[in-house]
């Protein structure tokens, strides 16, 4: 028998109509986190555009039987002066390449701008089944097939010339570069692995608040006409401001925007979501250095985490490396006031600056 990220709690029928009852009261009115006033004094400065950004589509296959009939979409970024290294950016669920990179603020929460100054280029991509990539039916969707596809992303930006292919992997998108450099570890030169940890904090470890939290797509306003089949979700209505972000510091504009932008997850993905780590051979191949980077009042893993203190980075790096026994080094670090979205965080640059230290230095 299949066994669900839920604990076989909630049948797939059940999760639905909790979750759409969740939802039309969530419509019902919203909810502000921050004050707008306090907002826009946190807010960081905005980051000037140092290069030159496009979107691409690589053709990708869902296998390696299969023949390449799916397109993955991606922003792909160049510094102003040549590089030989590409950060390769996945981003998590309900996320897409925007996550990266959002038209809010003149770039001020943008990572792709940071990184064009350090002179990286990106590519970020929407995982298939989000943005602008193919939308397979989701019972195609799993945290391996995702891997595979971005196995075949990494060898598209190798092609074009790239010695030095950093994964920065965000939540979902942690889970999968994770995967990737798992079953193929030449794939990453360094490997970033934020809004992760393999324990959870009580909220997500909680079937009824997860549940809470996802409705099928269909049943959204943004989705309402997609064609999406009812195993694609998304968050209902105002709860990613409470999930995502840290109520006291987060910028209300910046929450109003992820919320008209939110995307989607197929139902596998969730499922295989939970436990992310509890068997170390999901992990036990990596090879190259691993950075884990969390906000210290992540709802999703660090709030009231018995396992993890993540206020201390020695303890979770030795919560962490019973699951990476094979990488050269691995790094562990937090931001404090900083929840799930640290790349949305008024804290940002903390977290870009913490990352593109260890990037130098690794």
């Amino acid at each position: 028998m299949r066994t669900t990220t839920f604990g076989r709690v909630r049948s797939r029928l059940a999760l639905r109509i909790c979750a759409a009852a969740l939802a039309a009261a969530a419509l019902a009115g919203s909810v502000a986190y921050a004050d707008p006033a306090q907002a826009a004094v946190l807010a960081p400065p905005p980051v000037p555009l140092a290069g030159h950004c496009s979107m691409i589509t690589i053709p990708v296959s869902l296998n390696a039987v299969d023949p390449a009939n799916q397109t993955v979409a991606a922003e792909y970024c160049t510094p102003v002066l040549h590089t030989q290294t590409v950060d390769t950016l996945v981003a998590g669920a309900t996320y897409n390449h925007e996550y990266w990179d959002p038209p809010v603020d003149h770039g001020a929460y943008s990572f792709v701008r940071y990184d064009l100054l350090a002179g990286h280029a990106t590519l970020a991509i929407d995982r298939i089944g989000t943005g602008q990539s193919s939308h397979p039916p989701s019972a195609d969707l799993t945290i391996s097939v995702d891997a595979y596809v971005l196995h075949q992303a990494i060898a598209y930006v190798r092609a074009e010339g790239y010695t030095q292919v950093n994964v920065i992997g965000h939540s979902l998108g942690a889970v999968v570069a994770a995967t990737d450099a798992n079953e193929w570890p030449g794939d990453p030169t360094r490997l970033v692995l934020t809004g992760y940890l393999n324990s959870y904090a009580p909220f997500t470890a909680d079937p009824a608040s997860i549940a809470s939290t996802l409705y099928p797509a269909v049943f959204d306003p943004l989705f309402a006409d997609s064609g999406l089949d009812e195993d694609y979700f998304t968050t209902v209505p105002n709860a990613r401001g409470q999930m995502f972000y840290y109520p006291a510091t987060e910028n209300q504009a910046v929450v109003n925007w992820d919320e008209a932008n939110k995307d989607v997850i197929a139902l596998n993905e969730v499922e295989e979501l939970n436990p992310i780590g509890v068997n170390p051979a999901n992990t036990s191949s990596i090879t190259v250095p691993v950075l884990i980077l969390d906000g210290q009042d992540d709802l999703l893993f660090c709030v009231n985490n018995s396992q993890v203190n993540c206020a201390s980075w020695s303890a979770m790096k030795a919560a962490e490396e019973p699951f990476f026994p094979s990488v050269s080094s691995l790094t562990a670090e937090s931001v404090p006031e900083t929840g799930h979205a640290l790349a949305l965080a008024t804290s940002a640059p903390v977290s870009f600056g913490l990352i593109a230290a260890w990037l130098g230095t690794h």
